[in-house]
């Protein structure tokens, strides 16, 4: 007996030096900087967040940082060992379009020996290139002018120096994240599955004709957009709107010069805009159609439905 209370003493005196790191969610923290020091021989980094703090500690297995890394949203968790606490670095986010302007470019125009780029943020604003202006990280000359600017649009990263001329701009091709015929949930504030919070720093863009069309997002209609870039703190920066419809179900009578004409339940006339005749070409006089529709595109597209149950205009 006396041997194995012995034993189970033994056991218990060895638990009590090995001492599991902890990952509870109160030893992890974000932090958003740069580093700034390095010393290969310990393998120690320190960070300097945005505030100036600097913050010192190493870095997980296999995990490569560098000066090169600039700024970034770092994950610092402390954690435990023989010798006591220390924080560790176990990975790190890059955040795109980190100290630039973003918006919507629209177009630019000939400015002496350089360009004008019109661009829209929350109003349309009018920058200048110079000889060091890079597009897509290529130098804007005469000659790739018109490869790099004609017949563009859309979101775009860009800097703009003290003398109002464009270092640099950049189109964002890739959305960080789309969403697709939702409406918007008024009682939550937000769209299903988004995974970047709009807040009342968000800017948001319908552009038609070089014209932000967005008043506000309104629980009738249907949304299609992209998030074109986000902040540090993951919240939605620049979402750019793709689409955006009403549902309506009327008769169809007569489409003529870029109006759709229907007929409501009471046999009152409607009018609608509409720029595609060809939407019509296989609808007879008289069909109930099913049709989506905003105030800006006009009729984006109709459809015959087999419905006995008139449900009238739902626009």
């Amino acid at each position: 007996m006396k041997k194995l209370i012995s034993i189970l003493l033994t056991f218990v005196l060895l638990l009590s030096v090995i001492i599991v790191p902890a990952y509870a969610d109160n030893n992890v923290q974000k932090i958003y900087g740069r580093i700034v020091s390095i010393d290969a021989g310990s393998s120690k980094y320190i960070i300097k967040d945005e505030t100036g703090n600097l913050i010192e500690a190493s870095a997980t297995e296999g995990l490569e940082l560098s000066f090169s890394i600039g700024y970034a949203l770092f994950t610092i968790e402390t954690l435990t060992d023989e010798e006591g606490e220390y924080q560790c670095i176990t990975c790190y986010e890059i955040i795109p379009e980190v100290g630039e302007e973003v918006g919507y470019y629209c177009y630019a125009s000939t400015y002496w020996n350089n360009y004008s780029l019109h661009i829209y943020t929350n109003e349309m604003i009018e920058a200048y290139t110079a000889s060091y202006t890079k597009i897509n990280g290529t130098t804007l000359t005469r000659d790739n002018a018109s490869e790099l600017l004609k017949n563009r649009q859309g979101a775009v990263s860009f800097k703009v120096n003290e003398d109002n001329r464009v270092e640099e701009m950049t189109f964002i091709t890739e959305p960080k994240m789309s969403i697709k015929d939702q409406k918007y949930n008024t009682e939550k504030q937000t769209f299903d599955g988004l995974e970047y919070p709009i807040t009342e720093n968000t800017n948001i863009l319908y552009m038609i004709k070089n014209e932000n069309k967005f008043t506000g997002f309104d629980s009738e209609y249907t949304y299609s957009f992209d998030v074109a870039s986000y902040d540090k703190n993951k919240n939605a920066r620049l979402i750019i709107i793709t689409d955006m419809y009403k549902y309506g179900m009327e008769f169809y009578t007569a489409y003529n010069d870029d109006y759709c004409y229907t007929k409501n339940e009471n046999g009152n006339t409607n009018r609608w805009d509409s720029y595609d005749s060809s939407l019509f070409d296989d609808i007879s006089a008289n069909s109930m159609i099913e049709f989506t529709y905003n105030e800006n595109d006009g009729i984006k597209s109709a459809k015959v439905v087999e419905n006995t149950d008139f449900q009238g205009s739902r626009l």
